[in-house]
């Protein structure tokens, strides 16, 4: 059962919910250097980009002349509320008018090609890949569920090389399970689950079936080792981060 259709809550409800991931973002956008990038126009997109709060890297872009900014994200996203954050936070995005801004939005699932072949110059994932492309059952072990994120990394990056022209850039930022484990999430969402059972007939053993994994650090490194003919790691950091 698919479940790359599955989009974050709308209507203004991720944009307020978002602080832990914008303070992840900062940090990943020291990463960025557009160095190479030659010409007054840049092409930005991001990959997963629900209702926007958080794209916002634009101003911190050196200067140029014109931007064009592609927000993806499944069918399924609000993308009203994505509008109207782009339309609320013009200003910033264009540098107080001094860059001149085109939007595009691309209502497809990002484990699929979203964009014509070299379009990108710099692309961004920010805290999404997480999510799994299928739906798990409830024969899932940590092993299979391990080796589906793989695939669905494998898959990302694959079609992200298509996009992204030659010595582009991709930022990819993903929760990860390490020195902050999210385990006892779990634990307790099932504990939840089982106490509301006699009133509700929840199964807790639908919180198995959460289209969700958290890779650890080595697993995202044998994935990105896996299409080293396709792309390089400049460098990677991570950034324990307690959700609050």
């Amino acid at each position: 059962m698919k479940a790359d259709n599955v989009s974050m809550q709308g209507g203004g409800y991720y944009n307020e919910n978002s602080t832990l991931q914008g303070h992840a973002i900062d940090k990943s956008l020291e990463l960025l250097s557009l160095s190479e990038h030659r010409g007054p126009s840049i092409t930005l997109a991001d990959y997963g980009s629900s209702e926007g709060q958080n794209s916002y890297y634009l101003s911190t872009l050196p200067s140029m002349t014109s931007a064009t900014l592609v927000f993806n994200d499944t069918p399924s996203n609000d993308f009203s509320s994505l509008t109207s954050t782009i339309h609320q936070n013009w200003d910033s995005l264009s540098q107080d008018g001094k860059v001149a801004i085109n939007t595009l939005l691309s209502p497809r699932s990002y484990f699929e090609q979203v964009l014509p072949d070299g379009f990108v110059d710099a692309g961004f994932n920010f805290t999404a890949l997480h999510w799994l492309r299928n739906m798990p059952d409830t024969s899932s072990t940590p092993s299979s569920l391990s080796a589906a994120a793989h695939e669905d990394f494998l898959t990302f990056l694959s079609v992200r090389h298509k996009e992204i022209r030659r010595r582009g850039t991709m930022i990819i930022c993903v929760p990860c399970d390490g020195e902050i484990s999210v385990s006892p999430v779990f634990r307790c969402f099932e504990a939840s689950l089982r106490n509301i059972y006699d009133k509700y007939q929840v199964n807790p053993t639908i919180a198995k079936r959460l289209p969700m994994y958290f890779r650890t650090l080595d697993e995202i490194l044998t994935s990105i080792a896996a299409v080293n003919t396709k792309w390089g790691l400049r460098s990677h950091h991570t950034l324990p981060l307690t959700h609050t």
